[in-house]
């Protein structure tokens, strides 16, 4: 999958992926996975939602767990 993350080199990729709320960069099965959810009897009852699947990047800056 071509993306502005795939085509990062890998020394940045490793940045981003240990400042990630989840500890790694997201790959196409987890947009895939959320999607899936939408085909499903379980998403019967969602209406009118915007589904944010980034890993918590929009969450801010990852708390640090070595004080």
């Amino acid at each position: 999958m071509s993306t502005p993350v795939a085509r990062m080199p890998c020394q940045q990729k490793r940045r981003l992926a240990t400042s990630s709320h989840l500890g790694r960069v997201g790959a196409a099965a987890d947009i895939a996975d959320a999607v899936a959810f939408f085909t499903t009897p379980d998403s019967r009852w969602v209406t009118g939602q915007v589904l944010e699947v980034n890993g918590g990047l929009y969450l801010g800056p990852r708390a640090s767990l070595h004080h």
